[in-house]
């Protein structure tokens, strides 16, 4: 969203970034919201297991919604299985109800 404005092919439409918090995918992440859609920026739980906070998602994450697009950070460990979060870092399933 620097310079000029994509066109907002993605408005209306949700995203979820597997590992979304660095490298290409932050990139995508970062491209997909600045044509609209609402990020869901993926990070895996800690290598010991550990659920907790991901430092770069929440920059990204902030980074994004500071140039006008929609993102939330959520932690899941994909590599297991598609298990459900809970707790406070549950995204609202009215706001991301499609992803």
């Amino acid at each position: 969203m620097n310079g000029t404005q994509p066109e907002q092919v993605f408005a209306g439409r949700k995203a979820l970034v597997t590992g979304g918090s660095r490298g290409i995918a932050a990139t995508l992440s970062r491209a997909l919201a600045a044509r609209g859609a609402t990020v869901a920026v993926n990070f895996c739980a800690a290598a010991d297991g550990r659920m907790g906070k991901d430092d770069a998602a929440e920059q990204l994450v902030s980074e994004i919604r500071a140039e006008g697009g929609e993102a939330v950070a959520v932690e899941q460990a994909l590599r297991q299985s598609l298990i459900p979060i809970s707790g406070p870092q549950r995204p609202d399933s009215n706001s991301y109800g499609g992803v």
